[in-house]
């Protein structure tokens, strides 16, 4: 036997009357249970719900709920679209329209947000979420009584759109700091130590370790533990102080005493511009620093970055109309500036 969508079926009376809601794809969800409407509903599939309801009486086709929109499987929402039901402040719910569904980000019953495990080893909690296939399973999936309504998403507009608006900046790196809020692009510079500074520490270092071994010279009361670990430290120090000395030699002693700087990025928004040719990160920081990453594109950026206070100072090419030539990667696309 089959019954439409949004039909009631009903088992049962008085303290033993159950009664569900036809959604689609074969399936029913709990609407009441011993009488008395549910705040969680139990969703399973029609076949298996009549092969239970035959312990308790016939079922009987009780007809769809004229109060229940959940009749109207096709009742749809552009994407980003909020749907909220309230019963009070104590209980609601919301959800958004995605592409292929709705998917509710919270409930709340009685002030208490739902939650659950991340996963079965996490040992913290989420806000629960759950996905239905339309707008109409999950408004059958709603407790009785309360009101839904729906609010328009957030607009975004295209890369296009962004492109076309002026950048009012005093400065290049207030240029770039302007673009890179515009897209979202999280790139940064981090100032380091120089290599003048990075030596002297390691030296330091190492100096401690072998202080630590001249307290203590009897090897039967020293820790056996203790100084196997003491010695593997001076040889980690030892060796990178070596590299560290090797690569100093190759320097001047004004690259040796200047600050350097790391360029870091490990999001899809990125802002490019072009030198030599090429395509190499851009970014800024608060201190009007303008960097570039150390590689063309394609490479994971960990090294020194190429740092200045201009576009000219880079090296960056220039448009006819005196802007630089830049390009953005924001939400897949790629366009040039």
């Amino acid at each position: 036997m089959s019954y439409a969508i949004g039909s009631v079926l009903s088992v049962g009376s008085g303290p033993t009357l159950e009664q569900v809601i036809v959604l689609s794809d074969g399936r029913v969800a709990t609407k009441l249970f011993a009488g008395k409407p549910v705040v969680r509903r139990d969703i399973l599939s029609l076949s298996d719900w009549l092969i239970l309801a035959q312990h308790s009486g016939e079922p009987s086709p009780a007809g769809p709920s004229p109060a229940s929109p959940a009749t109207n499987e096709a009742e749809t929402y552009a994407m980003g679209t909020r749907l909220r039901w309230s019963k009070d402040d104590k209980n609601w719910r919301t959800a958004i329209m995605i592409k292929n569904g709705l998917l509710q980000v919270k409930e709340v019953i009685d002030s208490k947000i739902t939650m659950e495990l991340a996963r079965p080893d996490a040992p913290y909690e989420t806000v629960k979420k759950t996905f239905f296939n339309n707008v109409a399973d999950w408004r059958a999936s709603l407790p009785e009584g309360g009101t839904v309504a729906s609010f328009a998403g957030p607009q975004v507009d295209s890369i296009e759109a962004k492109a076309k608006k002026p950048v009012v900046a005093d400065t290049d790196a207030g240029y770039i700091a302007e673009l890179s809020k515009r897209y979202l692009v999280r790139s940064q510079v981090y100032q380091q130590s120089s290599m003048n500074e990075k030596i002297e520490y390691t030296r330091r270092m190492l100096k401690s370790e072998i202080q630590g071994l001249k307290l203590d010279t009897s090897v039967e009361n020293r820790n056996i533990d203790l100084l196997i670990s003491s010695i593997r430290l001076m040889e980690h120090y030892a060796k990178w102080l070596k590299r560290q000395v090797l690569d100093a030699q190759s320097k001047t002693a004004q690259e040796l005493s200047a600050p350097r700087f790391q360029f870091r990025n490990y999001y899809k928004q990125k802002l490019f511009a072009y030198k030599n040719g090429l395509k190499y990160e851009i970014c800024t920081n608060k201190n009007g620093i303008l960097a570039l990453a150390p590689s063309p594109e394609g490479t994971k950026y960990h090294e020194n970055a190429v740092t200045g206070k201009s576009f000219a100072e880079l090296g960056i090419e220039m448009k006819e109309d005196g802007k630089p030539r830049l390009e953005v990667s924001y939400y897949r696309k790629r366009i040039e500036l």
